[in-house]
């Protein structure tokens, strides 16, 4: 059977597969928040690390390696966080758009021009 901590941290990861973003704006917040599931995940590992150095009977190495871990996690927060940038690079002109729509802008609604 599963560690109930650790199952229970996958299956709300996991939860995130099924999530469906209403609109672009929720991409964008997305994209932003992105990075806190990789801090949070670096933050507990050095944690762990650090508890199980000092309140647990367990070896250097194993310390070592969930501090290695917790390096690991920290690294793809920083590029988690790229994410966002690189999105509303990659679709300024999208954003110049929807930021500061022309007037009557609703009329180049490509759904309602077909």
């Amino acid at each position: 059977m599963p560690n109930a901590p650790i199952a229970q941290a996958v299956d709300a990861v996991q939860a995130i597969t099924a999530w469906e973003p209403e609109s672009i704006n929720d991409v964008d917040e997305f994209l932003t928040d992105l990075g806190d599931l990789y801090e949070a995940l670096a933050t507990t590992q050095a944690n762990l690390a650090q508890r199980f150095g000092s309140d647990l009977p367990i070896g250097a190495p194993v310390v070592d390696h969930l501090s290695e871990l917790a390096s690991g996690a920290a690294a793809l927060t920083d590029h988690a966080h790229q994410g966002r940038s690189i999105f509303r690079s990659f679709h300024e002109a999208e954003f110049e758009r929807l930021e500061n729509p022309r007037p009557n802008e609703e009329m180049w609604d490509v759904r309602a021009n077909r």
